[in-house]
């Protein structure tokens, strides 16, 4: 029911700011549901209400547009997404602004994309999956890549000190490997935020095992350090594409468009974009030009292969009707 109200309580608002008073009005619901209703959009960032006398007027707030002279994407600083650089190009032609956002976490990403800081937010498929499922304002829009990530350890048969990222691609990378006796399972384990910290940790001995991602991962090949264990090995998903619900679905539906448009144009020549790239990212150009191809990219989701992935981890997934429920068709 409270679905139901809300989805017309935003289809009212479209129109412009209006006092609470009249929304109640308009619906024919109870004030007591329609302020019910109206404090979870809130306390979920996407209304505003400003008091003025015994009523409220309330808003839609600013990034809810069905038209947008700008978007913002947030991406985390990996070696993945070097079609982002002709992306920025073709939403250009249609008269749209891109403005990327770097992140070292996905996590953040996440978080700035909930509270409507972002309307796209590129991050690890199994972070997205958790937010939206638990009820988060948003939903998997397309697959971004796979590949790239990779487990070091020099714990041989003692049981590891482990760094890693928290709800990540690298989180599914150390669960796979423990349990399948690649590793033995951590004794402890350390979640990091900035992979660069995390890499030079790793080299100081301060941990045993890490599982990270290029071109970080390259620093350590760099040391003569070879990989226990490459991702690759798997068929699986990295990092999804998701969008902030509230978007339009025009807008989605062609910034999706524009999305699987760049991955082609990338594909034929990724070396030619790395320059671009690597200054985006503020890392050098040497490294990330040699990890590019460490990635390749799937135009949809199986959900089967996914299933697949999780269970290696040994993460309690929901059924794929649930799984399907949370990413918008294509």
């Amino acid at each position: 029911m409270n679905k139901d109200i809300e989805k017309n309580i935003v289809k009212l608002l479209e129109n412009g700011e209006t006092l609470q008073s009249n929304i109640y009005k308009a619906l024919n619901v109870s004030k007591s549901r329609v302020s019910e209703v109206l404090k979870d959009l809130e306390e979920r960032n996407l209304i505003s209400r400003q008091k003025i006398g015994k009523n409220y007027l309330v808003s839609l707030n600013s990034y809810l547009k069905e038209t947008e002279s700008s978007i913002r994407l947030g991406i985390v600083r990996s070696s993945e997404y070097g079609y982002i650089i002709p992306l920025k190009k073709i939403v250009k032609d249609r008269g749209i602004e891109l403005n990327v956002k770097v992140y070292d976490s996905g996590i953040e990403v996440m978080k700035d994309l909930i509270m409507g800081k972002l309307d796209f937010g590129i991050s690890p498929i199994v972070s997205q999956i958790f937010f939206a499922y638990t009820g988060f304002p948003v939903k998997i829009v397309a697959p971004a890549g796979s590949g790239g990530g990779y487990l070091f350890s020099n714990a041989n048969d003692k049981k590891p000190k482990a760094l890693s990222s928290r709800l990540s691609t690298m989180e599914l990378i150390l669960r796979t490997a423990a349990n399948n006796s690649i590793i033995r399972d951590p004794a402890q384990v350390s979640y990091f935020d900035d992979p660069k910290v995390a890499v030079n940790e790793y080299l100081k001995g301060k941990a045993d095992t890490i599982t990270i991602w290029e071109p970080f991962a390259g620093m350590l090949k760099a040391e003569g350090i070879k990989e226990t264990y490459s991702y690759s090995e798997m068929e699986h998903y990295c990092c999804t594409l998701s969008a902030h619900t509230s978007l339009k679905e025009n807008v989605i539906d062609s910034f999706r468009e524009d999305f699987y448009k760049s991955i082609e144009v990338y594909e034929k020549n990724r070396k030619s974009y790395a320059f671009a790239y690597a200054a985006l990212l503020g890392l050098p150009y040497g490294l990330v030009e040699g990890s590019l191809n460490d990635y390749k990219y799937h135009h949809d989701i199986e959900l089967k292969i996914l299933e697949r992935q999780l269970a290696y981890a040994g993460v309690s997934i929901p059924n794929s009707s649930v799984l399907k429920s949370l990413m918008i068709d294509s």
